[in-house]
């Protein structure tokens, strides 16, 4: 299908399934659905067997990418009509995608959540020495030569290491740490 027709046909299902169509310039007839709560679906024009390729697109979380591994990628003829585009999109690919994906934002959710308690951990021990946290969860306390660096292990633990002190000072570590 070439490329003008394909957007043309794609701003017309997007329209009827109340989304936004979004073209893409990196390959030929591709673009995305693009819906609220971070609905986006890939679409892609298979001109060698007139298909036309829905396929999921998740948030990534910021660093971290998640996928859910399921069989939510449909191909529908190319010769269809828009309306009948948009009912096979409906019925074959959005009630698993849009579990999925709300799958997919929790997970996102938990893990803000832990950086966040991560973050507040690692700040108790900052706000003490009155240092900065860098990269979100390390300390260089400058004004302590013996500890290199301080940093969040997770949501309830620092770590630190000792770069060289005398072994008085080492004892009185351990002995401290063996209280607990």
């Amino acid at each position: 299908m070439e490329r003008q027709s394909f957007n043309e046909k794609m701003r017309k299902v997007a329209e009827l399934l109340n989304y936004n169509w979004e073209e893409s310039d990196a390959w030929g007839s591709h673009g995305y659905l693009v819906g609220l709560y971070g609905v986006k679906i890939s679409v892609r024009s298979d001109d060698f067997r007139n298909r036309i390729r829905f396929s999921p697109v998740f948030p990534s979380g910021g660093e971290k990418y998640y996928f859910i591994d399921t069989k939510t990628e449909i191909t529908v003829a190319g010769t269809k009509t828009c309306e009948q585009i948009s009912r096979d999109v409906q019925k074959r690919f959005l009630p698993t995608y849009l579990i999925n994906l709300q799958e997919v934002n929790g997970k996102i959710q938990e893990a803000k959540c832990y950086e966040a308690k991560k973050l507040a951990t690692i700040k108790k021990v900052a706000d003490y020495l009155g240092e900065e946290v860098r990269n979100n969860s390390q300390i260089f306390p400058g004004r302590i030569k013996e500890i290199y660096k301080i940093e969040s292990e997770s949501d309830e633990f620092v770590g630190f290491e000792v770069q060289c002190c005398t072994p008085g000072k080492a004892i009185k570590v351990i002995e401290l740490l063996k209280q607990s």
